[in-house]
């Protein structure tokens, strides 16, 4: 409880963290771990949570549920080493949340692997700014969504949407922007 403290909160319990490992014979072993839903203690409002957080140091088979992205020119078969995380997420403090939701401010980061191949992720932020409350040279604004495709540490594709209101409109204009 001095780091972590289980989310929702009952005062007493632990986060848990979950380890498991399956080792075999000549070097074969894959290690696993996953954080449930927690905060930060002493930065309140601060979240996280991992799911299937794997290290691969097999030939014979790779993480359950591994996924390789359509681009993705690195090894993909059983012979695969490296670091791979299904997803893991950092949720904002309440205090930063500027949308009515009940859902505050997310960064996730999916299907990342880190091998001899480089970074390869999907990294999303979600409910960043809500329309109006940005304020963007006096134009009211939102961020809604923003992502960014990483494929052996190359930009594959990004992009962002929200709204905007400019000064000629009473009504705001949809907008999304690619990012290449």
């Amino acid at each position: 409880r001095d780091w972590l403290k289980p989310d929702p909160d009952d005062g007493t319990s632990l986060a848990k963290a979950h380890f498991h490992a399956t080792i075999r014979t000549g070097g074969d072993w894959i290690a696993a771990a996953g954080l449930d839903k927690c905060t930060i203690t002493g930065a309140d409002g601060f979240g996280l949570e991992v799911q299937e957080m794997t290290y691969d140091h097999s030939d014979i088979r790779n993480p359950t549920g591994i996924v390789f992205p359509n681009n993705y020119h690195g090894i993909h078969d059983n012979t695969w080493h490296g670091f791979y995380i299904k997803r893991a997420a950092i949720r904002l403090p309440d205090e930063l949340r500027t949308f009515d939701s009940t859902r505050p401010p997310t960064i996730a980061v999916t299907n990342m692997l880190i091998n001899s191949d480089g970074f390869t992720a999907s990294i999303r932020a979600e409910n960043v700014i809500h329309y109006p409350s940005g304020n963007f040279g006096d134009w009211g604004a939102s961020i809604d969504t923003i992502f960014v495709n990483i494929v052996s540490s190359s930009l594959d594709s990004g992009g962002m949407n929200g709204q905007i209101k400019i000064p000629i409109s009473d009504s705001s204009l949809i907008y999304s922007a690619t990012l290449s």
